[in-house]
């Protein structure tokens, strides 16, 4: 490690990556920046990914810490126990089936240095990477294929990030250690751990996008995005999120809390009228109430909310 540059720690997760762990280490370990610790976490895999990681250490005489976990605690629990570990300046979350362009932590912590002190993280787009990691950086990108945008979003991001539903990409970021600690790192309550960091730090900090592109996110039908759009309590974890941010951007979030219920009903578990009571209670002493479940929901869904108001 070299003392003159600030400290960045890197923690890689892991949950049956076997297959991609090696390529994901092996980006952080040709990084170009001199400075870095690495923090690698196994959550209880079910192959052989501990098996992997430790190979990988020993071949290449790796200067890191191997957690592996005895039960599997899920995301969130996972990154923060990492986190703890962080001894870093900055740090930086990466699952181990995405890569890290080589010089991707030299380039964002020179950005950090450099920017106001206002700014609490950075990040970029990603390359789209398939599960054979082929990719091109002529080819698909991941704000791409999330949201059309003519021009990416710099500063103060609370709105933005609702409207898009939090469209940064985890593995570009890199992020202060000291302003994720002082919010309390991630909320061991939900099962993804990004959007409501970023919401969180967004209030009081800016956000700084890099135009270069740092990383290589991979899309498989096993990674967390595709998961995302299918797994109920995925759903649940979207929707505690925005409830946990309605008061202060009520207009936005109100939408975002429909569109979710949309989703849960469609998934027909009986468990989605507590939500529907949460968003009626919050909304009941609204003029508009009737107005906006006529502009936001089909027929059938507010018959259901109808009767929680009764």
């Amino acid at each position: 490690m070299s003392s003159d540059l600030p400290l960045v720690s890197i923690v890689a997760i892991c949950y049956n990556q076997a297959r991609f762990a090696v390529e994901t280490l092996e980006s952080i370990r040709n990084q170009t920046y001199p400075n870095i610790q690495l923090i690698v976490v196994d959550d209880c895999s079910t192959d052989n990914s501990a098996e992997v990681i430790q190979n990988w250490i020993d071949e290449h005489k790796v200067d890191c810490e191997f957690v592996k976990h005895a039960e599997n605690l899920g995301v969130t629990k996972t990154c923060n126990d990492g986190l703890r570990r962080v001894k870093g300046e900055y740090y930086q979350i990466i699952a181990c089936d995405d890569i890290l362009l080589t010089e991707k932590i030299e380039r964002q912590a020179k950005l950090l240095i450099q920017a106001d002190l206002k700014v609490a993280l950075v990040y970029s787009d990603a390359f789209l990477m398939n599960q054979n990691s082929e990719w091109s950086r002529s080819g698909g990108k991941f704000i791409q294929l999330n949201n059309l945008l003519f021009s990416i979003p710099t500063g103060s991001l609370t709105r933005f990030l609702i409207k898009s539903n939090g469209l940064i990409c985890a593995p570009t970021v890199l992020i202060k250690s000291q302003l994720a600690k002082d919010i309390g790192w991630y909320d061991e309550k939900l099962r993804f751990e990004d959007l409501d960091m970023w919401l969180r730090l967004s209030t009081k900090h800016e956000i700084l996008f890099d135009e270069r592109i740092s990383t290589c996110y991979r899309i498989h039908n096993n990674n967390y995005t595709n998961a995302l759009k299918r797994d109920f309590d995925q759903l649940e974890s979207w929707f505690l999120i925005y409830w946990k941010h309605r008061i202060s951007h009520r207009n936005d979030i109100y939408p975002r809390l429909i569109s979710i219920i949309k989703l849960m009903v469609l998934q027909s578990n009986a468990s989605v009228k507590e939500y529907v009571r949460m968003i009626v209670h919050f909304y009941k002493p609204a003029n508009n109430l009737k107005f906006a479940l006529i502009r936001y929901l089909p027929i059938k869904l507010i018959s259901l909310m109808v009767r929680f108001l009764n």
